[in-house]
């Protein structure tokens, strides 16, 4: 009956430090941190408890702290996958921190364990931000880095901040970097201060557009997309598109995306707009 209570607090503490991860780390620290903090916090809760219930073999208190991991987060991900996914990665650096101090502590040489540790913390560290980036990108466009096969698409086209009419297909032989957004999405007017920048860096280089692209909502007043731009003192180009269909036909669904269209008129990115401005600079670089 004590070995129970014991399996019974080990379980606790896993379910504990779980539900701290996912509504305070998480959701203050955001995706990234919270993948690298659960993987050191239960990595070295495997630690703590190994050497404190030393009559439980260490792989029985590891078996313990995934379960309870599990137990908590597989009928939400498996009832509402969509909604979860983007978390998956996070989920799955939680559900590794255990079992590798497991491994890790199970080597003899004691300099190799503290170099190895060292080692697995820093490559979790980088991966944490590197690995979730990449999988956020696959869950909002279809595509890990942004980078796509040349394709061709529709023009679009929509009205500027002086009634004039603007078509993408009028930028021949120029790349063109379209930033598309909406006047209710919080993440777009966050991601506004890295597209002026990108404005900035082209703006006296012919052969590169830079341009944000409104996709135009019910509730909009006229002329609010340009009085929103224009009050945070923006210079990038701003048009409105011709309706509330055009952004989808080009496959974006969701905002903020950015697409590059290059020379040839072709959709070469879809993505995010950091990724795509690497992009260009890639492109200049090899102009």
């Amino acid at each position: 009956m004590q070995i129970f209570k014991k399996y019974f607090f080990i379980f606790l503490y896993s379910v504990c430090l779980q539900l701290t991860i996912s509504f305070l780390i998480r959701q203050y620290l955001g995706i990234e941190a919270s993948s690298f903090i659960g993987f050191i916090a239960y990595f070295i809760l495997q630690v703590f408890l190994s050497k404190t219930k030393n009559e439980i073999d260490p792989f029985r208190i590891c078996l313990v702290i995934i379960s309870a991991i599990l137990i908590l987060q597989l009928p939400l991900r498996i009832t509402s996958f969509e909604s979860t996914s983007i978390t998956f990665i996070d989920f799955i650096f939680n559900l590794l921190g255990s079992p590798f101090a497991l491994l890790l502590y199970r080597l003899n040489n004691q300099k190799i364990r503290k170099y190895s540790i060292a080692m697995s913390f820093l490559l979790v560290a980088v991966s944490s931000i590197y690995i979730n980036e990449l999988w956020r990108n696959k869950i909002n466009y279809g595509t890990y880095t942004g980078h796509i096969s040349p394709k061709r698409i529709i023009d679009l086209t929509g009205i500027d901040k002086d009634g004039k009419r603007v078509a993408c297909s009028s930028f021949k032989n120029k790349t063109v970097l379209i930033d598309f957004w909406n006047t209710s999405c919080s993440v777009c007017f966050k991601k506004f201060p890295i597209l002026q920048e990108a404005n900035n860096s082209f703006k006296n280089d012919s052969n590169f557009v830079i341009l944000a692209a409104n996709h135009p909502l019910n509730g909009d007043s006229k002329n609010q997309a340009f009085e929103m731009i224009k009050k945070r003192n923006y210079t990038f180009k701003t048009f409105i598109l011709d309706n509330d269909k055009v952004a989808s036909k080009v496959g974006v669904n969701s905002f903020p995306t950015t697409i590059i269209i290059n020379k040839e008129g072709n959709m070469i990115f879809f993505g995010a707009i950091e990724a795509a401005i690497k992009k260009l600079e890639e492109i200049k670089r090899d102009n």
